[in-house]
C-alpha cells in the first residue's frame, strides 16, 4: 500500500513515458498479446479493462443456483447496455482514463452489443473518446495488423490533441 502511494505520488508507473490511460473492454487479442507491448511503446497504458468483471463475484455453495443466478443475471453481458455504460463510466473515473478501446469481437457478438452506443454516452457524459475496433479476439486469420495498428495510432494522436487543449 505504502508502496503504490509512493509510486503514485512520484508519477512511476507501469510505463516510464505513460501518456495515455486506456480501459479496453471485451477480450484482449490472445493471439497477439504483445499488441500491449505496441500500446506501452506509444506510451499508452491499459489500466482497467471489463472482461474479468463479467465473472467477478463469490458463489455460495450451500445455494449454488441462487448463488449463479445473483451473480450472473445481473451482469452487463446478460443487460441492457446501461450496465456496461456505467461499468465503464466508473471505470473512466476511478482511474483517470484519457481514451477507451472498444473492440466489436465478431467471435462472441453478445459482448460487443451496443459499442457505438457506449462509446457516444461516454463521449457525453465525461468528454473520454472511444475508438471501436474491428477484431476478433480470437482468430488470428480475420486480422489486420496494419490497419488496427493505424487506427490506434491516429487514435493516440486525437488523445494527445485532445490534452494539449486541456
Amino acid at each position: 500500500r505504502d508502496e503504490l502511494k509512493i509510486r503514485t505520488e512520484n508519477r512511476f508507473g507501469a510505463v516510464a513515458d505513460e501518456e495515455y490511460r486506456l480501459i479496453w473492454d471485451n477480450l484482449p487479442l490472445w493471439f497477439d498479446l504483445n499488441f500491449f507491448r505496441y500500446l506501452n511503446d506509444l506510451g499508452a497504458v491499459v489500466v482497467a479493462e471489463t472482461f474479468s468483471h463479467v465473472w467477478m463475484g463469490r458463489l455460495d455453495p450451500s445455494k449454488p443456483l441462487e448463488s449463479l443466478a445473483r451473480k450472473y443475471l445481473p451482469n452487463f453481458a446478460n443487460c441492457s447496455v446501461d450496465r456496461k455504460i456505467d461499468l465503464i463510466e466508473n471505470l473512466a473515473k476511478d482511474f483517470k482514463v484519457d481514451g477507451i478501446v472498444l473492440p466489436t469481437n465478431w467471435g462472441c457478438r453478445m459482448m460487443s452489443i451496443g459499442e457505438t452506443i457506449v462509446k457516444d454516452v461516454i463521449q457525453q457524459r465525461l468528454g473520454v473518446p472511444s475508438l471501436i475496433l474491428d477484431v476478433d479476439s480470437t482468430d488470428w486469420r480475420s486480422y489486420n495488423e496494419t490497419q488496427v495498428k493505424r487506427n490506434v495510432e491516429v487514435f493516440l494522436q486525437i488523445l494527445s490533441e485532445k490534452n494539449q487543449r486541456e
